[in-house]
């Protein structure tokens, strides 16, 4: 069976009118921060009517979520290609880091949204927490890292110092999903 012409028209315009909210996120909130970013201005921003907004997200705080989604998916999926070729742990991690950090040098709007949106960024769930504990612990097995507990380990390196005193409580037991190791 295929897909009626019509339907996948409308769900290539309801896609692209998501991105172009989430766009538009990203530029008011890296401006004026999550906490100053409004509907109003990122319906102005994205050119689109406050009912457009309502069509795709219920509230601010879901379009930033999604925003700081979509902005790590592109940032890891970049950094995940260019680090392939490499198989030492501790040098796909160093690689990885510095390619962040120059993106974040070239393009400084996405480091200013990427910094105050850290908090959902490194959330349980995330891009960022469901790859880099793989390879803290593919590092760990291999020797190259000092055995910890992954979760800690990833709290530590993600976490910026801002973010630090509210994230690492949460890191000091011991992770679920990545135990100790011996």
């Amino acid at each position: 069976m295929t897909v009626d012409h019509r339907s996948r028209n409308a769900r290539m315009r309801r896609e692209r009118m998501r991105a172009r909210l989430i766009e538009a996120a990203l530029f008011v909130s890296a401006a004026r921060g999550p906490d100053g970013a409004s509907i109003d201005e990122v319906t102005a921003t994205a050119g689109v009517s406050r009912g457009s907004f309502y069509n795709y997200f219920f509230t601010l705080p879901e379009l930033l979520q999604a925003s700081s989604h979509e902005l790590g998916v592109e940032l890891i999926a970049l950094v995940l290609a260019e680090i392939a070729p490499v198989t030492d742990p501790a040098e796909r991690l160093a690689r990885g880091v510095l390619l962040l950090v120059d993106a974040g040098r070239k393009y400084p709007l996405v480091a200013r949204f990427a910094a105050r949106m850290a908090a959902v960024a490194l959330a349980p769930g995330s891009v960022a927490h469901s790859v880099l504990p793989p390879l803290l612990q593919a590092g760990m097995d291999m020797g190259r890292f000092v055995p910890a507990s992954s979760c800690k380990a990833s709290c530590a390196f993600w976490a910026c110092p801002a973010q630090r005193p509210r994230r690492w409580p949460t890191c000091m037991s011991p992770c679920p999903r990545w135990p100790l190791t011996a």
